[in-house]
């Protein structure tokens, strides 16, 4: 069970809605901009949807365009609800008990999928290299700047310690590709991890054959693009 630290001082409450909350527990961390500001109060079944009551710190605004995610919090599986402002929408303070719709979060999704891409790799690394790359992968997901690049060069500086790593890359990239074609037809509401999975698609794959003709190694090739 998650530990339920207090709030310091004193909160509104208000709710979410989601079309899953997989892995979200009481007592998780609200998170704005990765500073906590509250906790999950409950999570609870409402019909086709799942609800999810929460308290923030009276101090930390919230409004008619906040934005709900569940963030994965690390390679375990613990997550956090992340709330930040969303492009579109009203601009006035929510008052306390508001709930935010469904149309305004990104519900749970399993990391297991994603990490199933780059199985290729994982077969022939060792320890510490498997669990640098997951972290990347975790970051990715919760949106860490510049964490999609970081991947692409860290992947390709990977495939050239070991022989046949063109093939290796090719079938990461077939891997991702078929996850995000997997990801748009399950759930409209994932629009950050499909947003950063299909990045990370195009920078391996965008490009890949015309590098390949004037510099001659996938790896190679991937890891001068990571760097532009």
């Amino acid at each position: 069970a998650t530990l339920r630290r207090e709030v310091a001082g004193s909160t509104y409450s208000y709710a979410a809605m989601f079309t899953d909350v997989t892995g979200l527990r009481d007592g998780d961390d609200v998170r704005v901009a990765g500073v906590r500001v509250g906790r999950v109060e409950s999570v609870a079944i409402d019909g086709d949807l799942a609800k999810v009551e929460f308290q923030v710190q009276t101090e930390q605004p919230l409004y008619g365009n906040t934005i709900a995610s569940i963030t994965y919090q690390n390679i375990v599986g613990q997550r956090y609800l992340g709330l930040s402002l969303g492009k579109t929408g009203s601009t006035d303070r929510l008052k306390p008990g508001s709930v935010i719709p469904v149309e305004q979060t990104e519900p749970s999704f399993d990391i297991g999928m994603l990490l199933h891409g780059f199985e290729p790799l994982f077969s022939v690394l060792d320890p510490t290299e498997v669990d640098n790359l997951t972290d990347g992968v975790v970051k990715s997901l919760q949106g860490d700047t510049g964490s999609i690049v970081g991947l692409v060069d860290q992947t390709s500086q990977l495939t050239e310690t070991f022989a046949g790593r063109d093939q290796v890359l090719d079938d990461v990239i077939t891997n991702l590709n078929g996850l995000t074609k997997t990801l748009a037809g399950q759930n409209k509401n994932l629009d950050t991890v499909l947003t950063h999975t299909r990045e990370m698609v195009a920078i391996l794959d965008n490009r890949r054959a015309a590098l390949m003709d004037s510099i001659g190694s996938t790896g190679f090739a991937v890891r001068r693009l990571s760097k532009i």
